[in-house]
């Protein structure tokens, strides 16, 4: 009776350490997903909306669209390749464009807040409230 109850302790053991690899494996792979994400956060603090708000570099090409009034509209994607990630927007017919992080890269992630206000001037900065 002794030997059967230790055999099935062994086998739940068993099967819990040999389970544990895969979950393990799967919390890394979701891990390295979640920090290598780069994440960009557009408020548009003006009465009109955005027309379009386009940030590219890094081997990617993240469109926004349209920003209405008041919003605030977010954005994650992965960085392919070492580069400069810049935003091209368009506010009342007019093109205007600027640098989003000076150098980006694919093993690390970011995360940036980007202001249009009320007298169209634009901001970039850290974004610590995703």
């Amino acid at each position: 009776m002794a030997f059967w109850q230790f055999y099935k302790a062994s086998v739940v053991a068993g099967t819990l350490l040999i389970a544990n690899f895969p979950v393990a494996a799967t919390y890394t792979i979701l891990a390295m997903d979640i920090e290598s994400r780069y994440y960009v956060a557009v408020e548009n603090r003006r009465e009109q909306p955005i027309e379009s708000f386009l940030v590219t570099g890094g081997g990617v090409q993240v469109d926004f669209g349209l920003i209405p009034p008041n919003a605030r509209v977010c954005r994650s994607f992965h960085i392919v390749h070492d580069g400069q990630l810049s935003f091209q927007t368009y506010i009342d017919g007019v093109e205007t464009t600027g640098i989003v992080d000076g150098y980006v890269t694919g093993s690390l992630g970011g995360n940036k807040q980007i202001r249009i206000d009320s007298d169209n001037t634009i901001g970039v900065s850290d974004n610590d409230d995703t």
